[in-house]
C-alpha cells in the first residue's frame, strides 16, 4: 500500500511537468498502473509464501523534559515507527486473486489502448 501511494504522489508531481497529450495519457491510464502495481506486489506475496505488511508500534524513549519549577528532568516519550511484518497468506486465495486482476487488467488494457488513441487524437502536437 505504501508503494501505491509513492507511486501515486510521484504520479502526481510528474503530472505538473507533463504535456497536455501526457497528462491525457496518464489520466487514461492511471487504473491499469495501480492494478500493475498490485498484481506485482501479489506475484511477490506468491513467490515469498507470504505477505509484507507495514505496521505501525509506539516505542517509549528516554528523552528531556521540562518539569513544572522551569528545570530539566529525564522522561519517557512515545514515538510512531512503521515497521515490516511478515504475514501469512492463503496461497491459493492469492493465486485467485492474481488471475482476477489479470484478467482485469487485459479489459483496461484494451480500453487504455482506444483511449490513448483518443488522446493522441485531442492533443495532437506535444
Amino acid at each position: 500500500m505504501i508503494r501505491l501511494l509513492a507511486l501515486f504522489s510521484a504520479l502526481c508531481l510528474l503530472a505538473a511537468c507533463l504535456s497536455p497529450r501526457e497528462q491525457c495519457v496518464a489520466n487514461v491510464t492511471r487504473d491499469l498502473t495501480t492494478l500493475r502495481a498490485l498484481i506485482s506486489e501479489t506475484e511477490q506475496n506468491i513467490n515469498r509464501g507470504f505477505a509484507r505488511k507495514q505496521v505501525t508500534v509506539t516505542q517509549p524513549v528516554f528523552t528531556i523534559c521540562a518539569a513544572p519549577n522551569g528545570k530539566t528532568v529525564p522522561c519517557f516519550d512515545t514515538v510512531e515507527q512503521t515497521q515490516p511484518r511478515a504475514e501469512a497468506i492463503d496461497l491459493n486465495a492469492e493465486q485467485r486473486k492474481l488471475d482476477s486482476m489479470r484478467a482485469k487488467e487485459r479489459v483496461l488494457n484494451q480500453q487504455a489502448q482506444r483511449d490513448i488513441l483518443a488522446c493522441q487524437v485531442a492533443h495532437p502536437a506535444s
